[in-house]
């Protein structure tokens, strides 16, 4: 755990393991860093590289990402209208981002010629059921990210695991547990 100046913690790095669905499966965690505020700063697998993401959100709570990874900075930003993502830029490329009735992203064109870039569907609780080509986002079921090395998405207060249909820690907010 890492204080401010106020002697307030502003870090608290979390090590340990995450359960994988199966009986007795579980996935070592080496580190996930979070700010008090809600941002997630840096997230890795043991064994493996850490990427780091900054983020900056407006005032309708739209983000934009910036990766770094082993030095090279590749930044991706976000087109919305409203309050539904429609594109990202990354890497100078545009991309238009289609969404079911859920806002998972099912499927990606390119913003020039408009041809099918990839296509996913998914089962009911969020697995990939199908997949052809490759997204270009990590902005998946529902719209929440994809965390590649834990198999979970990310809803910002809880992760979700979509292969036991669940989130993986009880909601911190019940206004009435006795009637649950």
């Amino acid at each position: 755990m890492r204080p401010s100046s106020t002697g307030i913690p502003t870090t608290i790095p979390l090590v340990g393991y995450l359960h994988s669905g199966g009986a007795g499966r579980r996935r070592p965690v080496a580190a996930v860093v979070h700010r008090l505020r809600g941002h997630r700063h840096r997230s890795g697998e043991a064994g493996h590289r850490y990427a780091f993401r900054l983020s900056a959100t407006d005032s309708t709570g739209n983000s934009d990402g910036a990766q770094a990874q082993t030095g090279a900075v590749r930044v991706t930003k976000y087109y919305y209208h409203g309050s539904s993502r429609v594109a990202q830029r990354r890497g100078g490329v545009l991309y238009y981002l289609h969404t079911d009735h859920l806002g998972s992203t099912s499927l990606a064109t390119h913003g020039t010629s408009g041809a099918k870039v990839s296509r996913v569907l998914y089962y009911p609780y969020g697995e990939t059921r199908y997949t052809e080509g490759t997204l270009p986002t990590d902005r998946l079921y529902t719209g929440q990210r994809w965390e590649q090395g834990f198999g979970l998405y990310d809803y910002h207060a809880r992760y979700y695991d979509p292969a036991l249909g669940r989130f993986i820690s009880a909601d911190t907010v019940v206004p009435q547990p006795e009637n649950h």
